[in-house]
């Protein structure tokens, strides 16, 4: 079978001469500096993948570097000093740079203390994988592959650089499975031995829940999505992090969801709820109240089911924000015809308001009133007004006489 990827002695000249790669090695020839393409896009490009977005790494200033070159592009440009970092924006593209740098882990899961360094295979050595640990010379217009990565990639393999990659970093666990997933590798067996060992021991509970949602994410972006949650499942990642697995009937779920073009921030929510994920002080105030609501639908779903009255229905969904509903409805065939009902009558006003019932009480129309309780007449009047039993500012009148009355 022929080969994908591309023979290693074809030349990348082509990539030098886009524009935004021609003005970057412009730059570093005037700044008298080494500049690389490496990492993903580099990866790519030899899988024959469309290309739109590079990472530089440069051995020189990446802030005065990234700052010249986004002018140059008419874009914007973002640093990170802690990284050694930055970003390109321009024309819907991104471009990042990064200093030629090693990195020290103080601790399993810690985030990298940064060391700048003139050396692109001590920059190489750090990084996760061999497939992702080769450069590009874009001066000498050459290939630096000290781990082989070429060879791995054309072999479809998985592998890491060290024994305690894993360990340092432990988001490489799901990232292993997300590329091999996504180019149909096989994680190299000593690879994989590491890695279920790095589950076992736990190392996945040294890394914070936001480095955890980001790998998420990254995850429920991918094609095969489906494929990478239901293998991280059955090697008990999960469990390990939140205490709970996911089954193919969860699966289904969010491949249901996705079909549905569901933004991918209520994917993400829907994952957390059904991983029963209920530290909500580290999540967004709006994916918090998401997951409340979700709770919330779960104990009133057999009475929603059940309910006739229109009234009732309003009173059942009203709790329920927008994007709560959107992900009710995508899951919830038999629902779907009451959540249109609802998304209709909600609109439904009262021809009394706050201002009125003031106005009335003033006049004497209306007595034993307090305005502590202007929410619950206004209340009962509209869910009257939604079973069609008022029609008439008279007659809303006369039911706010007679729940005075009756209290």
């Amino acid at each position: 079978m022929k080969s994908n990827i591309i023979d290693k002695k074809k030349s990348l000249l082509d990539f030098k001469n886009q524009p935004v790669i021609a003005r970057a090695v412009e730059l570093a020839k005037e700044f008298n500096i080494k500049i690389f393409l490496v990492g993903g896009p580099l990866r790519d490009i030899f899988l024959r993948k469309k290309v739109l977005d590079f990472d530089l790494a440069i051995n020189g200033d990446v802030k005065k570097f990234g700052s010249l070159l986004a002018e140059k592009l008419k874009g914007k440009f973002i640093y990170h000093p802690q990284f050694l970092t930055g970003k390109i924006i321009y024309n819907s593209n991104y471009l990042d740079i990064a200093r030629l740098r090693d990195e020290i882990y103080e601790e399993p899961g810690a985030l990298p203390k940064v060391i700048p360094i003139d050396d692109i295979t001590v920059d190489l050595k750090r990084r996760d994988f061999t497939i992702n640990a080769f450069a590009y010379d874009l001066l000498e217009d050459r290939i630096i592959d000290p781990f082989s990565g070429v060879k791995d990639l054309k072999e479809r393999k998985i592998r890491i650089l060290h024994e305690r990659s894993f360990i340092d970093d432990p988001t490489r666990i799901f990232r292993a499975i997300r590329f091999a997933k996504r180019f149909n590798f096989e994680i190299e067996k000593k690879t994989f031995t590491l890695l279920k060992r790095a589950i076992k021991e736990s190392y996945l509970k040294t890394i914070s829940y936001q480095r955890i949602f980001h790998e998420l994410y990254l995850i429920l972006k991918e094609k095969k999505f489906n494929e990478i949650l239901f293998s991280l499942s059955q090697l008990r990642i999960f469990k390990k992090i939140f205490g709970k697995s996911l089954y193919r009937r969860n699966i289904k779920e969010l491949e249901r969801l996705k079909s549905l073009k569901t933004p991918l921030e209520l994917i993400f929510i829907y994952l957390l709820y059904l991983l029963d994920f209920r530290e909500l002080r580290i999540l967004k105030k709006e994916e918090a109240k998401i997951i409340e609501e979700l709770d919330y639908f779960r104990k009133i779903k057999r009475r929603l089911l059940r309910a006739k009255r229109y009234s009732k229905i309003y009173q059942l969904l009203s709790p329920l924000s927008l994007s709560t509903l959107k992900i009710i409805y995508a899951l919830e065939i038999s629902l779907r015809r009451k959540i249109k009902i609802y998304e209709k009558i909600k609109e439904k006003r009262t021809l009394i308001n706050g201002r009125e019932l003031r106005k009335l009480l003033q006049k004497g129309v209306i007595k034993n009133l307090k305005e502590k309780d202007f929410s619950k007449i206004l209340l009962h009047l509209k869910l009257k007004k939604i079973d069609g039993e008022l029609k008439s500012k008279e007659e809303e009148i006369k039911e706010i006489i007679k729940w005075t009355q009756e209290r």
